[in-house]
């Protein structure tokens, strides 16, 4: 499951793509359960529950940007 993907700075990384899975896969169940909370949130509770949710949202973003840098099988 590892690939080898460029950093920042150019240097070859090692990307374990089964460990991006399992996270791409955690921040989604985590983003279910936080829209079931929201929906029996009250009102002031919302904002911090949605704040919660875009930056799990973000991570999710960044894990599938990571997919479509690693190379083809």
């Amino acid at each position: 499951h590892a690939g080898k993907s460029t950093g920042n700075g150019g240097e070859i990384i090692m990307v374990d793509t089964g460990k991006i899975y399992h996270n791409l896969k955690s921040k989604a169940v985590n983003l279910k359960g936080a829209v079931d909370l929201l929906q029996k949130s009250p009102l002031e509770k919302r904002t911090k529950i949605i704040t919660l949710m875009r930056e799990a949202a973000q991570d999710i973003i960044r894990l599938l940007a990571e997919l479509e840098t690693q190379p083809k099988p």
